[in-house]
């Protein structure tokens, strides 16, 4: 996502979270190498979340980026499964 929507969805007191099949130590270098301020998961042991949330995942290894929207009564509002990206990620 870039920035300017990260940005955006701060301005709308949305907490932003990132979940990922990479391993914690992927993530933590990803985070410092973008100066990430917002918390990344890794969910490569257990698939809860792919599972739970049916991400698409190809070649058993990596996850459709998805877009997920949950208010704040823990209420899925909006699912993109093809969710596309340009510039920065978050």
């Amino acid at each position: 996502m870039p920035w300017s929507k990260r940005e955006k969805f701060l301005s709308l007191n949305a907490t932003v979270v990132t979940v990922s099949l990479d391993s914690l130590e992927t993530l933590r270098a990803f985070g410092e190498s973008v100066g990430a301020g917002y918390p990344m998961g890794s969910d490569r042991e257990k698939r809860e979340a792919v599972t739970a949330y049916r991400v698409p995942v190809s070649r058993g290894e990596y996850a459709q980026r998805s877009l997920f929207i949950v208010d704040r009564k823990g209420i899925l509002r909006y699912v993109n499964y093809s969710y596309q990206i340009t510039g920065m990620t978050i």
